[in-house]
């Protein structure tokens, strides 16, 4: 019975980490800003688990930029088999420009809808097979 209760422990224990093995690493994606037409770059943080993926999950910080919030979701989607990558799309702007232009508002909606595209287009060549994509923020 002992050993029955230790073979199932460490099986248990052994699925668990199989099942939690992710790869960590950060990139970038290059672009055209749309709103300005200069090159721009969207930072990307990956987590893609070590067996196949069911599914990518595209994670948004808040407009305060990544925090160890993001980081820790996208390891827990990570470790239940989703690829995870938290992206910023938030350009760094002038803060003269902020109080004088309120569409600056509209510029980074704009900005991100672009820099979404452009990592969906990445992820999207570097697959045999078409994922499913989540946006979460």
């Amino acid at each position: 019975m002992k050993n029955k209760l230790l073979f199932a422990l460490g099986f248990a224990a052994l699925v668990s980490s199989v099942a939690s093995a992710c790869d960590s690493s950060t990139s970038t994606v290059p672009l055209v800003d749309p709103t300005k037409a200069e090159p721009w770059e969207v930072d990307l943080r990956s987590y893609r688990p070590q067996r196949l993926s069911r599914g990518v999950v595209l994670v948004f910080p808040s407009i305060a930029g990544e925090t160890v919030l993001e980081r820790r979701f996208a390891q827990r989607l990570c470790r239940q088999g989703l690829e995870a990558h938290v992206l910023n799309v938030v350009r760094e702007t002038n803060p003269e420009e902020e109080r004088r232009d309120l569409s600056i508002h509209d510029a980074s909606y704009v900005r991100a809808l672009a820099g979404v595209r452009a990592v969906i287009a990445k992820l999207d060549a570097e697959r045999t097979q078409a994922p499913r994509f989540a946006i979460v923020g």
